[in-house]
């Protein structure tokens, strides 16, 4: 019997803020979030957007130590290509709707 895995990306996520961020990738789920100080780069493994024809975005935020969101931004697959899988959570970045709720986490 053979095992199969679902296709994966990864995604290397730099803090070039001037302060510590708590990073949430996709949603706000507490239980997922990640510490980055200030220069450090993470990298996380993404199952979507991976492909050209996958429609889905990729929710990111960050917020500073504060709890104010710094960062905001849904990541497409071809905008995930242009930046060669690499984020930079710049302080103002924030082009989500306010109040908007992250795309969904299944097709």
């Amino acid at each position: 019997m053979l095992a199969g895995c679902d296709p994966t990306e990864y995604v290397y996520v730099t803090n070039s803020a001037d302060v510590p961020i708590v990073l949430f990738e996709f949603d706000r789920n507490p239980r997922y979030e990640q510490k980055v100080d200030p220069g450090q780069t993470v990298r996380n493994t993404w199952m979507y957007p991976i492909h050209s024809g996958d429609l889905r975005r990729a929710r990111v935020e960050a917020d500073d130590p504060n709890g104010t969101r710094i960062f905001c931004h849904d990541f497409s697959y071809s905008d995930l290509k242009a930046v060669g899988w690499r984020i930079e959570v710049q302080r103002g970045r924030i082009d989500c709707a306010p109040g908007s709720t992250p795309p969904p986490r299944l097709p």
